[in-house]
């Protein structure tokens, strides 16, 4: 015998209550079922599911959430609430001491899908309660639990750190370092808590992930309020067109029949419609996958974001200028629409690239007829690299049409800055000292193209075992003070060519004197043996140490000790270190630049990494074999050298070189 099944729709959202109605929707299905004389449900305005409180102050009720008196309907699965006793809103999460604890909800923002929270059992140290909480074996329909205004991560220390280490620095400056907590402090433990993005690499060795914390919209309160307040929050992942809804003024709702939400003003009832399955015994079903679902869809926006990035990198791939074609030119200047001027040798006409770059595109009208005036432009200015220089980024040859791209000054030209009006009078826009130091910038410059040049006459080549005709900037141990640049010193070493390198040694592997790479391996991983980088080498490490020498680039391999087996597939075990069941090392590979004590998993900590070729979309998937990385270590990496960036810090003492290694900038914002 079978029941068919029938759709209710119910109207919700009247004015606030603060009383429920103790009429269930088993005897509402009942009634329909056996009282075929009644009105179509679909006509009724039922209020069971009306926003509600716990007391006068509590926050308001309604979708998502839902009071355990309300019909299973009125919210998603897992955002129950109840009120106390004395008109408190309680929050259920899991435990490891319980099975479940409630928590005071203190605030909801719909606008921001944010809930906070309190727990009133335990006010002398709440951070307890976040190692308390058990989301391991429980579907929670929320996101994360953060207590500070911004990304976090708690460290479990076995030292103390000293107090000259609290400020950790990282490429964007100093990074506090809070505690230890006291509370939680015993002989063997140490919690401190740090942001989060500090990368990877200035974790202490002797510190752990304990846990991660993300940021919580519309929580502004900071580590120090959490301690004394115990203030938390979780957030939730609003439902397609809700935040606009929200933002609006107006209630979000949502629709079972088509799996969709709907809008609803302020102060009008809000239709939920609801599938009430009905079975012998009666029993509701309700199955509930639109959060899986509309998390897994992506916005024709953001499709659009991506590729735009994607060709931004694509256009920005090499340091060397792009050649383009005459046709190209046209779409990238709109016809030559926008003229900027006219030089000496053309016009100057306004373009933007097709990732949205603006730029110069000079036509050369007026150079000498065998190309030298476009030749000694091109391979000049390409090699010149300097903060008070415009970059070029591209150049165009087709038969007697030539032009140079160059990156678009919004400010205008040093030329209309030093001869204009305003520079002759009182007022003026450049210091005497600061046009001083362009102009020896400007000069240093040129002065490092020539340099290898005037040194390929006066100084012989060198070489050691593979590595032939070693020269300018690079010189080998014993050669000529004249000759090479002291800060380029390779060894040579049982036949073999050695760079060394923040206390590590690097077998050279070739020299590309074009290209202004030099390609390195580490000397514990260049014999294919299963082992550890003997020193960690980042691009973001060259800031820390001042060190403009080497540009390294994005790619790398992380290798981090966990003290428990980890499931996570990104994460790579070498069997070869492990040491027992107590000591678990993992090598992840990295290609967002570095990793962040955000990425790390709770029970981890770094050990070193070191850079490695890119994996090529075309040949490899997102993770990579430890095979795979294995052979990438083995065949090394490369960096490329800038003179430029090396003399940069001796300009000024508040300078320094770009993440494109080719630009010299005042941090202090003069």
């Amino acid at each position: 015998m079978s029941i068919c099944s029938s759709i209710i729709l119910l109207f919700l959202f009247s004015p606030y209550s603060e009383s429920q109605s103790n009429y269930g929707v088993n005897q509402i299905a009942y009634e329909f079922w056996s009282n075929p004389t009644l009105p179509s449900l679909t006509n009724i305005t039922y209020e069971f599911c009306r926003p509600t409180k716990c007391g006068r102050k509590g926050p308001v009720i309604r979708f998502p959430f839902r009071l355990n008196t309300q019909p299973v309907f009125c919210g998603f699965e897992g955002f129950e609430l109840s009120c106390s006793s004395n008109n408190n809103t309680l929050l259920h999460l899991p435990s490891f001491n319980s099975s479940t604890n409630d928590f005071y909800v203190q605030e909801i923002s719909y606008l921001h899908s944010s809930i906070a929270f309190t727990d009133p059992n335990e006010t002398t140290c709440p951070v307890k309660t976040l190692f308390s909480l058990n989301f391991t074996s429980f579907e929670s329909p929320f996101l994360n639990i953060s207590y500070y205004y911004w990304d976090i991560a708690t460290l479990n220390c076995t030292e103390k750190i000293e107090q000259s280490s609290r400020l950790l620095i990282d490429q964007y400056g100093p990074v506090p370092v809070v505690g230890p907590i006291d509370c939680i402090i015993d002989d063997q433990k140490f919690v401190y808590v740090i942001d989060a993005y500090t990368v990877m690499y200035e974790l202490p060795p002797n510190c752990s992930i304990l846990s991660r914390s993300k940021r919580i919209p519309g929580l502004k309160n900071t580590f120090k309020d959490f301690l004394k307040t115990g203030r938390m929050g979780m957030a939730w992942e609003a439902l397609d067109g809700c935040h606009s809804c929200e933002k609006s003024g107006n209630f979000c709702g949502f629709n079972f029949t088509n799996n969709s939400t709907v809008c609803v003003k302020n102060k009008d009832p809000l239709p939920i419609f609801v599938i009430m399955g009905t079975s012998i015994g009666g029993t509701i079903f309700f199955t509930l996958v639109i959060l899986l679902i509309y998390k897994s869809i992506k916005s024709d926006k953001e499709k659009e974001v991506q590729q735009r990035v994607e060709k931004f990198l694509e256009d920005y791939k090499t340091h060397n200028p792009t050649r383009y074609t005459y046709t190209d030119l046209k779409k990238i200047t709109g016809k030559f629409k926008h003229k900027l001027g006219q030089g000496g040798y053309g016009s100057v006409y306004k373009g933007k690239l097709s990732n949205g770059i603006p730029v110069a595109v000079k036509i050369l009208e007026h150079s000498k007829a065998n190309g030298e005036d476009f030749i000694n432009e091109v391979a000049i200015i390409s090699r010149i690299h300097h903060f008070n220089v415009v970059r070029l980024l591209g150049f165009c040859s087709e038969g007697t049409r030539r032009a140079i791209i160059y990156e678009f000054m919004l400010n205008g030209s040093l030329e209309k800055i030093i001869f204009s009006k305003m520079q002759k009078s009182d007022h003026r826009l450049l210091s005497w000292e600061k046009l001083r130091k362009i102009a020896f910038g400007v000069a240093r410059g040129i002065e490092d193209v020539q340099a290898r040049k005037l040194q390929q006459i006066q100084c012989s080549t060198s070489s050691c075992g593979d590595i032939k005709n070693i020269s300018y900037p690079f010189r080998l141990k014993g050669d000529p003070a004249r000759c090479g640049d002291s800060s380029f010193e390779l060894s040579c070493e049982s036949n073999k060519t050695i760079l060394e390198y923040h206390s590590g040694k690097y077998y050279v592997k070739r020299i590309s004197y074009d290209d202004r790479i030099i390609t390195v391996v580490d000397v514990d991983l260049a014999d294919g043996s299963c082992g550890l980088p003997q020193k960690s080498l980042s691009f973001h490490k060259m800031f820390e140490y001042n060190d403009y020498r080497y540009y390294i680039g994005a790619y790398q391999a992380d290798f981090v000790r966990c003290s428990s087996k980890i499931s996570d597939p990104t994460y790579r075990r070498l069997p070869c270190l492990n040491i027992g069941n107590q000591s678990y090392v993992y090598v992840i590979y990295d290609d967002h630049e570095y990793m962040d004590a955000a990425d790390l998993l709770e029970s981890c900590s770094f050990i070193s990494m070191v850079p490695i070729p890119e994996i090529h979309k075309a040949s490899a998937d997102d993770n990579p074999s430890y095979e795979t990385i294995q052979k990438l270590l083995h065949s090394g990496f490369d960096l490329q050298w800038s003179l430029t960036c090396q003399h940069c810090k001796s300009a000024d003492i508040y300078s320094y070189c770009d993440w494109d290694q080719d630009k010299c900038i005042k941090y202090d914002g003069k």
